[in-house]
C-alpha cells in the first residue's frame, strides 16, 4: 500500500539523519492499530524494553501522558521507558522511586547497573509515605515521622544490599561498587510530593516498579501509577520482573490473539 512505502521511506530517512541506519537499527512498519501492533510486535519477538515517547504529534499539556503511550504503559508487560519531550542531551541524574514492597530490589539494580554504566557516582532511592490514621493514639506527629523515618530507612538499606547482589550478578562483580545510594525517605501525599521531590533534585530519570495485586492484574499499570506518572515532567522507566517476562508475553500473545 502506498501510505505503508510513504511511511516506510520516511522512517529510513528519519533513521540516516540520525545516524541510526541498519544495522544500527532495524526499522519496522506496522499496520493497525497502534497500541495493538506495539503489542504484537513486543510479544512476538520478546522485546525486553519498550521506549515510547511521552506523547505524539498532536502534542499534550506539560506533564500528561498521550492516549497510545498510556495504553501502552499499563498493558505492556515488559519494562517501559517513557521519555519526556522537554528533556534533551543525555540523562545525568537517575533516582529510583520505590513503596519497599516485595521486588523493590529490583528497579534499584536497575538504577545501579545504568548509573555504572554511564560513569555516574550515585543515584537517589526516593520514598514517600504517610503517617497512618489514629497515630494520636500513641504519639504526637513529630515522634510519628521520626519512627516511621527510621524504619523505613533500614528497610530500604536492606533493599539496597539485595539490589547490590542482583547487580553483581547480573552486570558483573564492579556493577555496584563504584554508585552510591543516597537515600530520600520523606512524608506527604505520594504523587505530589514525589513530583515535589523529582523537580528540587533536578531529577531527569526515575525509575519505578508498578504495584500489581494478582496475577491478572500483572499486565497493567494501576491508575495510582499513572496518576503519578502524569506529575512528573522527567523521564520514567516501568521496571517489570525479569523473571516474570516470558511468563507474561505468552500471557499476552494468548489475549491479543
Amino acid at each position: 500500500m502506498k501510505h505503508i512505502d510513504f511511511a516506510t521511506a520516511e522512517l529510513a530517512t528519519f533513521l540516516e539523519a540520525r545516524g541510526l541506519a541498519p544495522p544500527v537499527a532495524t526499522p519496522h512498519v506496522l499496520h493497525g492499530n497502534t497500541a495493538d501492533q506495539i503489542l504484537q510486535f513486543v510479544a512476538d519477538n520478546y522485546i525486553d524494553l519498550l521506549v515510547l515517547g511521552r506523547y505524539g504529534k498532536g502534542g499534550l499539556k506539560r506533564g500528561v501522558i498521550g492516549s497510545i503511550a498510556a495504553a501502552l504503559m499499563r498493558k505492556c508487560p515488559v519494562s517501559v521507558c517513557l521519555v519526556s519531550p522537554e528533556h534533551s542531551g543525555a540523562h545525568n541524574h537517575i533516582a529510583v522511586a520505590t513503596a519497599l514492597a516485595e521486588e523493590s530490589h529490583i528497579p534499584i539494580a536497575r538504577a545501579i547497573d545504568l548509573a555504572h554504566r554511564k560513569g555516574f557516582k550515585s543515584i537517589d532511592l526516593i520514598h514517600v509515605f504517610r503517617v497512618p490514621q489514629g497515630y494520636h493514639m500513641v504519639c504526637s506527629w513529630d515522634d510519628a515521622v521520626a519512627k516511621l523515618t527510621r524504619a523505613y530507612t533500614d528497610k530500604a538499606h536492606a533493599a539496597i544490599d539485595h539490589a547490590r547482589q542482583t547487580a553483581r550478578q547480573t552486570a558483573g562483580p564492579d556493577a555496584s561498587a563504584d554508585v552510591e545510594v543516597n537515600l530520600i525517605v520523606e512524608e506527604g501525599a505520594p504523587a505530589t510530593k514525589l513530583a515535589e521531590i523529582v523537580e528540587r533534585e533536578g531529577i531527569d530519570m526515575l525509575i519505578g516498579a508498578p504495584h500489581t495485586r494478582t496475577h491478572a492484574a500483572k499486565l497493567f499499570l494501576p491508575p495510582v501509577a499513572e496518576s503519578i506518572i502524569n506529575r512528573l515532567n522527567c523521564t520514567t522507566w516501568a521496571e517489570k520482573t525479569p523473571a516474570k517476562t516470558e511468563t507474561m508475553l505468552d500471557a499476552l500473545k494468548k489475549l491479543l490473539s
